[in-house]
């Protein structure tokens, strides 16, 4: 039935009228189209009568009707978004009325997604588990909408929690990049903005707050999911082996000469511990090794994606209009401190060895057995330094 690639070719038709207006008439001429192809609709010369709800026999004979309520979703959602528009166009016509209707059409587009829902997770309709999971992350990508526009940021999580499970799970089973897209270009957002409105933690990433707010109630759903992706639901930090077999932990503070800072933001928190598992690395290959420079190469990497990472975390709050003495820019400021000094010592530690090296290759024997320095290299060398 492919629910999400007809849904995404209706976007990227969207982009390309770049109007949500167009986009609302093209989905309501398609749907009258559909209709009538479909014997839903009533003849222009009889008085109007509403038609019976689909049914899941008529969905297992005929595909067609599915898009039925894909088009009358996205229908009802393309008004939502059209009113939005208008809304951050011209923030003086925002009423509460028109604020309400908002809500109302995105309410009515989930409406038809549920709905389709429940047809689909009827065996009679004969549709495949992937049809049934991507229904159900439809169905709680615009329900997730609704939430995000009536500002309930838990009932938002909680919603592009299911879309960011599914979709992840179904990317990691096809590879097909318009799972990917999904999640980039609404669900993750919106995960990150409603969990900043509930001060959740900056250490938690998106896939973690996904798995922390994923209802595990619905069996079928958590069993198809897991058919496609065995680890989508499990923490893979608390799994995933580090160098000689050892786990390297999430880094959740550090400190620099006796204080000690909270590291509140994921990214940071992966680039410390990226720095962990390098340091480890080096360790194994400086025993077999002593005297080479490669086996600073990753660590020294490790180190400077931790300093881009801090600084780009400053950058941000500054841009947001923190003051220098808010705690959190105390905190990234001890960071960012820390890191510089680790990758000042390890490039030190390393040109300390490749000195050793030029000074041992730059000896030779001399008549009376005894090391004669070239001047030459040795001057070199000191230019370099200098």
């Amino acid at each position: 039935m492919e629910i999400i690639p007809f849904v995404s070719a209706l976007c990227q038709e969207a982009q390309v009228l770049g109007d949500y207006h167009a986009v609302r008439k093209m989905c309501s001429r398609r749907l009258a189209t559909l209709r009538k192809r479909l014997g839903r609709q009533t003849s222009k010369s009889k008085k109007y009568a509403p038609q019976p709800p689909s049914t899941a026999e008529e969905i297992a004979q005929e595909p067609k009707f599915v898009h039925l309520y894909l088009y009358s979703s996205e229908r009802a959602w393309a008004h939502a978004m059209q009113m939005k528009s208008l809304l951050a166009d011209d923030t003086t016509a925002a009423s509460a009325g028109m604020k309400s209707h908002l809500v109302s059409r995105l309410h009515k587009a989930q409406s038809y997604a549920v709905q389709l829902c429940a047809l689909l997770e009827d065996s009679a309709s004969r549709a495949a588990d992937n049809d049934v999971l991507e229904a159900n992350a439809y169905a709680a990508s615009l329900r997730g909408s609704e939430a995000f526009e009536k500002s309930h940021w838990e009932d938002s999580i909680k919603a592009f929690a299911i879309s960011k499970i599914i979709y992840s799970a179904l990317f990691s089973s096809s590879k097909n990049e318009i799972y990917k897209d999904q999640l980039t270009s609404t669900v993750d957002p919106s995960i990150r903005y409603s969990a900043y409105q509930l001060q959740l933690p900056r250490n938690m990433d998106v896939a973690a707050i996904s798995r922390q707010y994923f209802p595990r109630q619905d069996e079928r759903i958590v069993k198809a999911v897991e058919a496609l992706d065995a680890k989508a639901l499990s923490d893979p930090a608390a799994e995933a082996p580090g160098e000689g077999g050892a786990g390297v932990a999430a880094v959740t503070s550090v400190t620099w000469r006796s204080r000690t800072a909270p590291v509140e933001d994921a990214d940071i928190s992966v680039a410390l511990a990226a720095t962990q598992a390098a340091e480890n690395a080096y360790l194994s290959l400086q025993k077999n090794n002593p005297n080479s420079t490669e086996a600073f190469d990753g660590t020294l990497l490790a180190w400077q994606e931790a300093v881009d990472t801090t600084k780009k975390a400053i950058d941000e709050q500054t841009a947001e209009g923190v003051s220098m003495g808010d705690p959190k820019m105390q905190n990234l400021q001890l960071t960012w401190t820390l890191v510089n000094y680790s990758l000042f010592c390890w490039r030190i530690a390393r040109n300390r060895v490749m000195v050793e090296g030029i000074a041992q290759g730059g000896k030779r024997k001399n008549k009376k057995g005894g090391e004669e320095v070239r001047v030459k290299k040795l001057g070199h060398l000191k230019e370099e330094v200098a």
